[in-house]
């Protein structure tokens, strides 16, 4: 008979993302794990198998309790520029949050580069498809409502290009230039 689990495997994992989030996937080793989660060797792989496979689980629960809450105001039943108005909005305030000043683990991860696995990549490249795919039925919606006066494909590039950049700027010079920088963008996609 198995013995019972000694923790609560949820709390771990969100442990794990948060050491793989402050300290990248080459940055942590397994004994950085253990000791961080204070779970021995054993329970670590029986509960989520190696360092890949735990970092795989890492993304999909970043992706619900991180990325997944940033993207709802573009879910919105009224699609359009005020979606994306409000989208920016909440990322300013969920990026302005301590745990953001690690920067964005789907950001880091694929600027890892070569390093990066296929199966980590593949992953991250769904998430980053999602964010595009949204704005653009936000930018198309404001566009078929006469709100729109540039080139979807243009502004969605923009977007995209500036949103990378509001993450690093948040990481690389903190809250406030965050902040001025998001409430500049929310400005000047009025004027589109």
């Amino acid at each position: 008979m198995a013995r019972p689990l000694s923790f609560d495997p949820n709390e771990k994992l969100h442990q794990a993302m948060m050491v793989f989030w402050r300290n990248g996937y080459e940055g942590t080793s397994i004994n950085t794990l253990i000791n961080e989660l204070e779970i021995n060797r054993f329970s670590l792989y029986s509960q989520f198998g190696d360092k890949h496979q735990l970092y795989l689980k890492v993304l999909e629960h970043y992706n619900q309790v991180v990325y997944q809450p940033l993207l709802i105001p573009l879910k919105s039943d009224t699609p359009g520029k005020a979606a994306i108005d409000r989208y920016l909005e909440n990322f300013s305030e969920k990026v302005s949050g301590p745990h953001a000043a690690h920067g964005c683990l789907i950001q880091s991860t694929l600027l890892a580069g070569d390093k990066v696995a296929p199966e980590f990549k593949q992953v991250l490249i769904k998430r980053v498809n999602e964010l595009k795919s949204l704005l653009r039925i936000n930018l198309k919606a404001a566009q078929d409502q006469g709100d729109l006066a540039m080139p979807v494909k243009a502004c969605l590039d923009f977007t995209l290009m500036t949103i990378n950049a509001l993450l690093m700027a948040r990481k690389s010079q903190g809250v406030e230039a965050l902040t001025q920088n998001v409430n500049f963008f929310r400005n000047t996609l009025k004027s589109w």
